[in-house]
């Protein structure tokens, strides 16, 4: 956002980016872990990947759906689309035509997002092009290790390699690798979890988004008084 906005045409100096935040004290889940899973139908042992976005084109489900294709088949998981969209009935129709329609479920839009999140094992978004990326302080800070395109402000939000991992935007390959990956090391997803956490409260928290604005403000206050007044002398 900052880039386009210095891109068409203001000075730098002038702009401040000051990142959006997620209060950790309200997005907390009201449900158990297992609760949730035996819900969502999840036997014992199996994994979760979960997609919580608008179902639109930007939002790369259809990378996500022929990464899933090229997962091995001995690794036991479900892929969760949370959300709607105009996309909904060719995703599902690619599902099918994948032979992966028994590993992949929509959701539709829900609002227990934070419990959902907490049933999850990793979330999986390759937005092509994202401005932040909400969706990825919130699974940070329910633990989750995030996949996302090295694309828009996601780089900005996921430390690759700490807090999850990064590639290239309509790179289904590299994408399965990623997911293959985490799928099969519960150490490097609990690291990745822990790290994830650690870094949305300290990095995304609302009060350091406060602290920030307020720090715009003032700069913004300096400088105007810093500026000669232009009034006469009968003004």
């Amino acid at each position: 956002v900052r880039r386009y906005t210095v891109g068409v045409g203001f000075s730098p100096q002038r702009v401040h980016r000051v990142y959006n935040a997620v209060d950790p004290d309200e997005f907390v889940p009201r449900r158990p872990r297992e609760e949730v899973r035996q819900a969502l139908g999840l036997a014992s042992g199996e994994l979760a990947v979960g997609a919580f976005a608008h179902l639109s084109r930007k939002k790369g489900h259809a990378d996500l759906l022929n990464a899933v294709a090229r997962v091995p088949v001995d690794v036991p998981f479900r892929l969760f689309c949370v959300g709607n969209g105009p996309c909904r009935e060719a995703l599902q129709r690619q599902a099918g035509e994948l032979g992966i329609a028994g590993r992949v479920h929509f959701l539709d839009y829900r609002r227990d997002v934070a419990d959902l999140m907490r049933a999850m094992d990793v979330m999986a978004l390759p937005s092509h092009r994202e401005p932040f990326g909400i969706v990825y302080v919130e699974a940070m800070l329910a633990r989750l290790p995030v996949v996302a395109c090295n694309a828009g402000g996601a780089p900005e939000v996921v430390d690759e390699g700490v807090t999850g991992c990064l590639v290239p935007p309509h790179s289904p390959d590299r994408l399965a690798a990623a997911l293959s990956a985490l799928l099969t090391s519960p150490s490097r997803r609990r690291q990745m979890g822990e790290a994830g956490r650690n870094r949305a409260v300290e990095r995304f928290s609302l009060a350091r988004m406060v602290t920030e604005t307020e720090s715009v403000y003032r700069e913004v206050i300096r400088s105007r008084n810093r500026q000669p007044s232009r009034q006469g002398p009968m003004d």
